[in-house]
């Protein structure tokens, strides 16, 4: 799956893509948005 920078998704598809298990997802979305490779939009579970 490929993304360009405007474009959002959620945990929900990632896993949904993926197959990956959804706590795996959330902390490797966690560590890239750290690092500053991904930008959270929203707050809460409505989050992408």
């Amino acid at each position: 799956m490929k993304l360009a920078k405007t474009d959002e998704i959620t945990v929900k598809e990632i896993e949904d893509s993926t197959g990956a298990n959804c706590n795996t997802i959330k902390v490797h979305v966690k560590k890239l948005a750290a690092d500053h490779c991904l930008t959270q939009v929203g707050k809460g579970r409505g989050a992408r």
